[in-house]
């Protein structure tokens, strides 16, 4: 059995010839989480904090670190703890060294530093090495959750108990960077619910769209569950940016955050009966990536999506490289959506054959789906697609072209980045259109996505099938 409630006292040191370092053996995921982290030296406030911001995670034994917050310590060499729970960490912080070591099950007051303020309790005593000054000091770790690819415990599996569980993404801007696998590592969050009918009924994972904050994906979520499935909501702005409506958060981000989900689910869940995905405008775009062959040799985690749900639907109008047609792919659009509309999936059905590419209309504009939005009235939101056309060429680049002939990008030749942002923001972006829920539309939508879930065949019957 793992242990997991643990309140964890151990020190900040210097290792020296008079001190104890306690033996650590081969690694142990008895102690596997994420673990909060402050510490305190009696005589320097400047290097105590109540709470650095760094978070110290243990997988499989072997122990990681965030560089998050103030804390951002750099871990030197083989940083782990054993199954007794023997523990030692060398790296640095700043222009300190350091060595955290001790005993994370030993809970006895051995030794006390005081301040002004307060007194600190510590298993071991030690010293950092701080502008060539020792100083002694305690630390303490807390655990606050599971670790990144790690599945929750038998205690947090009960019926509708929520799980939230970090996976190890990349920041992968482009396609390019996606057939690569390139981008700096970040831990994203994944919510879990109703995970006792992953092998029962399937998963439905939700990835982000565009909309300013996760009560849409909420929404989507619930009406999974209502369908008897288990959700995972995949978070995966937050790490990145504090919002999920802008032109850098890139729909790559979220086939990677969703790679790093179907790693976690293949690996540590019991095989799901299957797995649903399905995300709404940037969300959508990022959706109709999973059949991309190339990307699907790349990242085979893709193979385990048996249906596709892209609402709000956005395609590009010309897709030339390799598709692969095992996976049912259905996309949703309202007749009056002006923002994601429905005639850039209607063209790309028109340059190439697609059969598991099955275009869905309701009555209804953007976010026909959600009685969140209320009845449909024009907004302020930002949209491209009315403005500028996607087109993917056989190597997965992406050529942008002003629908008036004006003005085009072509990223192969001109490149991504800020220039590319820039012309965007000048050339595609404009504001207005037509938002909101419609009380036909989407009954119909929910009650179709039901009839796709519940059934092992692509279903004959839709009422929003129009090819």
């Amino acid at each position: 059995m793992k242990l997991r409630r643990v309140s964890i006292l151990s020190l900040i040191a210097l290792i020296s010839s008079c001190q104890t370092i306690p033996d650590v053996s081969t690694p142990s995921s008895n102690f596997d989480g994420r673990y909060s982290f402050k510490h305190h030296c009696h005589d320097d406030e400047a290097l105590s904090a109540k709470f650095d911001g760094s978070t110290f995670v243990i997988s499989g034994g072997l122990i990681t670190n965030n560089l998050g917050g103030a804390g951002r310590y750099k871990l030197q060499g083989d940083a782990k703890v054993d199954a007794k729970g023997n523990l030692a960490i060398v790296g640095t912080r700043k222009t300190s060294e350091f060595v955290i070591y001790g005993n994370l099950l030993d809970r006895k007051d051995k030794y006390s530093i005081s301040s002004s303020v307060r007194t600190v309790y510590g298993g071991l005593t030690g010293h950092i090495t701080h502008s060539q000054s020792r100083h002694t000091c305690v630390a303490q770790f807390k655990r606050i959750g599971d670790a990144p690819n790690s599945p929750p415990n038998s205690a947090q599996k009960a019926a509708n108990d929520k799980n939230t569980i970090q996976v190890r993404s990349k920041n992968t801007t482009t396609e390019i960077d996606l057939l690569a696998d390139k981008g700096d590592e970040v831990l994203v969050d994944v919510e879990f619910d109703n995970l006792q009918q992953v092998s029962a009924k399937g998963l439905a994972i939700i990835v982000p769209s565009s909309t300013p904050n996760m009560e849409d994906e909420a929404y989507d979520a619930q009406k999974m569950r209502e369908f008897g499935l288990a959700t995972a909501v995949i978070h995966g702005a937050a790490p990145r940016f504090t919002t999920k409506f802008s032109t850098r958060y890139t729909s790559s981000m979220i086939v990677r955050d969703l790679i790093a989900t179907l790693t976690l689910v293949n690996d540590k869940f019991p095989k799901p009966k299957q797995i649903v995905v399905m995300g709404s405008s940037s969300g959508a775009y990022g959706i109709f990536k999973v059949a991309w062959d190339k990307l699907r040799a790349g990242h085979p985690q893709l193979t385990l999506i048996d249906k596709a749900i892209m609402v709000n639907a956005l395609c590009p109008e010309r897709f030339e490289s390799g598709w692969n047609t095992k996976v049912a792919i259905y996309t949703a659009n309202g007749r009056e959506d002006d923002s994601t509309t429905a005639a850039s999936c209607k063209a790309l059905k028109k340059t190439r054959s697609l059969p598991n590419l099955r275009r869905l209309t309701y009555s209804g504009a953007h976010h026909f789906e959600s009685p969140r939005f209320g009845p449909t009235q024009q907004v302020d939101g930002m949209h491209i697609i009315p403005t500028c056309s996607l087109n993917i060429n056989e190597r997965l680049f992406t050529t942008l072209r002003r629908r008036d002939g004006s003005d085009s990008w072509q990223t192969e030749t001109m490149g991504y980045g800020d220039k590319l942002y820039n012309w965007l923001g000048k050339t595609c972006v404009r504001q207005g259109h037509k938002q909101g829920y419609d009380p036909k539309g989407g009954p119909m939508f929910w009650s179709d996505i039901k009839l796709i879930v519940d059934e092992s065949t692509p279903p004959s019957n839709l009422q929003g099938r129009t090819e």
